[in-house]
């Protein structure tokens, strides 16, 4: 059986909502989009002072 994501991601705010209430879901949520932001910005490609042509191919 296969969990949407989406539906495992309500899954989880809603028990997190239940043991840290409106708080705990945001900090949470946040903390995971940090997560994400700081991954994406360690493993970007280094493209300073190149134009778009360069690194298209």
């Amino acid at each position: 059986m296969r969990i949407d994501p989406y539906s495992f991601g309500l899954f989880i705010s809603v028990e997190e909502e239940e043991a840290f209430g409106v708080t705990g879901v945001f900090v949470f949520i946040t903390g995971a989009m940090a997560l994400v932001m700081v991954c994406i910005g360690l493993m970007r490609r280094r493209t300073p002072c190149k134009s778009l042509e360069s690194i298209s191919h």
